[in-house]
């Protein structure tokens, strides 16, 4: 259709995708009416089967649940420790007391 920039080629999308009207105007103005039947065939094909970007196959059977199920196995792991019972707040004593670090910490 014609528009202020000359002749352009409209597309109308529906309302299901935000109902937007997109103009493109085509150099050489003689390339319009080529680009505008390409467009419409593209158009054609792909409402017939669209391509909405998933890609599935349709199997015949599927296997039932028990054939494709695996059971849980667990591994023979024994964990050996140190040898005896740690004290969990044996770290915060390796400094000996000091205030090392601390907001109050006069050195």
């Amino acid at each position: 259709r014609d528009s202020k920039f000359g002749r352009a080629l409209v597309i109308h999308t529906t309302s299901r995708s935000g109902g937007y009207v997109l103009g493109f105007r085509v150099d050489p103005a003689e390339k319009l009416d080529e680009i505008y039947k390409e467009v419409d065939a593209l158009f054609k094909v792909f409402s017939v089967n669209p391509v909405f970007g998933v890609d599935f196959k349709v199997e015949d059977a599927s296997e039932s649940l028990r054939n494709v199920t695996k059971h849980r196995e667990s591994d023979d792991v024994e964990i050996i420790g140190e040898g005896g019972e740690s004290d969990p707040l044996a770290a915060y004593y390796a400094e000996g007391g000091k205030d090392v670090g601390r907001e109050n910490d006069p050195n």
